[in-house]
């Protein structure tokens, strides 16, 4: 079914771009064509090439076979179908909330040694029979788009086409360091109309309210958090609210995690797992509007507990966020996004202590 599977344009303001296939990231194989599939004698193996990020490989090599289950040889020509390549990387290294850009910056392909590339007038790439009951070998040499933007995601299909049946392989890959996008993303703050950009991750603060943005510290003069991990009474005009006397860190992923650490880290340097989340998702907006309920972080709270279960004794903490971006080689120093709250202390008495 993906080798048959049609494809599909795009579509863009409400408009059919005639052209180049939609994002082979979007669209996958493409649709799937039952008849096609049926009375195809043609398959590929493998149904997908996934090349990867090009950072040191600009270009990949696979190893593709069509195999004839058919009584009659199938003449194909073999060329490449390339897709629009999705560009819309942030200055900051974070993808755009608001979408991707689509760009005709797309690879090029090599077959078995020969450029599979179609001219203006559709005509080139190169010529395969595959036997009856056998087997045809294809060398694909697929090479990163040179003029598409860096951290760029590009794709396309090995095309063969003969005068009964297509048979389509999708390829993607990513262009650049793949680990160079931020896992940690800002949050705009949106009031009236206007917008202000705040430095996430941040550390909370929810008996006294207090929010400090990354890298913002406590002031001369005021005084350090402190928690005791007690609930009490808020009370207002309105209603009494319970509140949790603990502390926070708000987090908001502009781009998915292969796993995440949240420490305390003690006033020795001791790091003490508090939780550890494998595979966390893409929050979902970076905007955050006054008055919503809806909030585009995820809250990290510490109870006051170690990783053995005992209450971390009073003194002086720090609350670490330790992100491994996706796909990252968790050895590699520079696969590591990490944030550090301001200090605070913990306080297991009414003395203070």
């Amino acid at each position: 079914m993906m080798n048959s599977a049609s494809l599909r344009s795009f579509f863009y303001n409400g408009q059919i771009l005639e052209g180049l296939p939609v994002y082979t990231q979007l669209q996958g194989a493409g649709m799937v064509d039952i008849p096609a599939a049926y009375y195809n004698t043609v398959s590929a193996n493998p149904p997908k090439l996934s090349l990867g990020e090009s950072e040191r490989l600009t270009s990949q090599s696979k190893v593709v076979v069509l195999r004839n289950s058919g009584d009659k040889d199938q003449t194909f020509t073999v060329y490449h179908y390339p897709a629009l390549t999705m560009a819309n990387i942030n200055e900051d290294l974070s993808f755009s909330p608001n979408g991707f850009a689509p760009s005709t910056d797309f690879a090029t392909m090599e077959v078995n040694g020969k450029s599979a590339e179609l001219d203006a007038e559709g005509k080139g790439g190169i010529e395969v029979t595959v036997p009856a009951g056998g087997t045809a070998e294809l060398n694909v040499r697929i090479t990163a788009p040179a003029e598409a933007p860096n951290l760029s995601q590009y794709g396309g299909y090995l095309y063969a086409e003969s005068d009964t049946q297509t048979v389509s392989v999708p390829y993607g890959g990513f262009k650049g360091d793949y680990q160079a996008v931020r896992a940690l993303g800002d949050v705009v703050f949106s009031e009236n109309g206007q917008n202000t950009v705040r430095q996430f991750p941040a550390f909370y603060d929810a008996l006294t309210d207090r929010v400090y943005f990354e890298g913002e510290n406590v002031k001369e003069g005021e005084q350090m958090p402190d928690f005791s991990f007690q609930t009490f009474d808020v009370v207002d005009d309105l209603s009494t609210l319970q509140l949790f006397d603990a502390p926070a860190v708000w987090a908001n992923f502009a781009h998915q995690a292969q796993n995440v650490m949240f420490e305390a880290v003690d006033a020795n340097g001791k790091a003490h797992t508090i939780a550890e989340y494998p595979f966390v998702g893409r929050t979902g907006s970076n905007t955050y509007t006054f008055g919503s309920t809806s909030r585009p972080w995820d809250s990290f709270v510490w109870d006051g507990t170690l990783e053995d279960g005992s209450e971390a004794p009073a003194g002086q903490y720090t609350l670490r966020l330790r992100v491994l971006k996706a796909l990252g080689n968790p050895d590699n120093a520079n696969h590591w996004e990490t944030y550090t709250s301001p200090a605070f202390r913990v306080m297991r008495d009414a003395s203070g202590n």
